[in-house]
């Protein structure tokens, strides 16, 4: 009897705990709602728009030109749109990414897009967003909604006889290649016509603001959706050190290898290049964000936090062994819990 007692306190203590997690759960995940992150972002009143701590003057702008692409786009998009809606300046918007989408009170060309691969649809996609930004001048302001998937959703090899399904191929072998998501994205920016900032080129004169929705470690913007709009930190020495990595011997279709392993290969613009002279950009989301609110919460019931992004990218067996292996060496207790949050599952699925 006294030993059935003790299994029925402990099982009254692990449903408390888990009441107590999931609450912790739901609460920071209706914090992180894109919707309602990208309303409180952004503002539009007496002529200004207000993006994130930037300020625009819509009167010097003919147009708005709102391009979202990626796992967040279809809720950015929304919010953003519902803010510009009060202006009277003509707005036009490309939004691509999953979901279905309200009813809007301007143009909106809507596309799904594809992930993890690429498929035809991306690549129309990409031809008409490229269409979009060579219209644009000096009179255009350009928002980018960016976040996780883009690179896949919005795809364009420089070398346009490389066929879909050799890109598909190419990122199948970079996905399954165990490379880190900086090393993966460096090779997608240098073989792709619409990444690692090559977008901001097709608008150079443009007045452009890139909000992002960050799945990557922190201080790592450019990675996030490969960067189609920011400059490239990545090289293409970097490229050709990476293409001859065993992982990436097999996999790697012969058009897409001979592009990357090219002494021609082109450069991605760097933080110089005069496309950067009028854009700006702001991570609005981020998995630090989620944690930190995650974190304030657990403290407010009295749970110690321990916040620990090291083994982010490695494998998850490997991680559960370093997070178990923490919690001993820190002497949590054994009735410690770890908890991984990931960013793209709870703010997506």
């Amino acid at each position: 009897m006294e030993e059935l007692a003790q299994s029925v306190a402990e099982d009254g203590v692990h449903a408390a705990r888990r009441a107590i997690l999931r609450g912790i759960f739901l609460e920071t995940l209706s914090a992180i709602d894109v919707r309602e992150v990208f309303t409180r972002a952004v503002a539009c009143e007496d002529d200004w728009l207000r993006v994130a701590d930037l300020r625009y003057r819509l009167a010097n702008f003919q147009r708005v030109l709102v391009i979202a692409i990626g796992k967040a786009a279809v809720p950015s998009a929304e919010a953003v749109l519902a803010k510009l809606a009060v202006s009277a300046i003509p707005i036009e918007a490309i939004v691509v990414g999953p979901g279905e989408m309200r009813a809007q009170s301007c143009a909106v060309e809507r596309w799904q897009g594809s992930h993890p691969l690429p498929d035809a649809t991306g690549r129309d996609a990409a031809h008409r967003i490229i269409s979009a930004l060579k219209r644009t001048n000096a009179q255009d302001l350009v928002i980018f909604l960016i976040s996780g998937g883009a690179s896949a959703m919005v795809e364009l090899p420089l070398d346009e006889t490389v066929t879909i399904e050799e890109t598909a191929a190419f990122y199948s072998a970079l996905v399954h290649s165990g490379l880190s998501i900086a090393e993966m994205n460096t090779l997608r920016k240098h073989v792709s016509a619409v990444k690692g900032g090559r977008l901001a080129e097709f608008a150079p004169d443009a007045t452009k603001c890139t909000l992002l929705v960050s799945d990557v470690p922190e201080g790592m913007a450019d990675v996030i959706g490969s960067g189609p709009t920011l400059p490239d930190l990545s090289t293409r020495e970097q490229c050709w050190e990476l293409i001859r990595r065993p992982e990436l011997q097999s996999g790697v279709p012969d058009r897409v290898r001979l592009l990357l392993e090219s002494a021609n290969l082109p450069e991605t613009p760097k933080p110089v290049a005069e496309c950067f002279r009028n854009a700006e950009s702001r991570v609005v989301l981020s998995t630090a964000m989620m944690l930190t609110f995650a974190a304030e919460l657990c403290e407010r019931r009295g749970v110690h936090v321990v916040i620990d992004n090291s083994c982010d990218e490695w494998d998850y067996g490997a991680a559960a062994d370093y997070l178990l292996d923490f919690r001993q060496r820190t002497h949590l207790g054994k009735h410690a819990t770890v908890a991984r949050l990931n960013l793209p599952d709870i703010l997506i699925s």
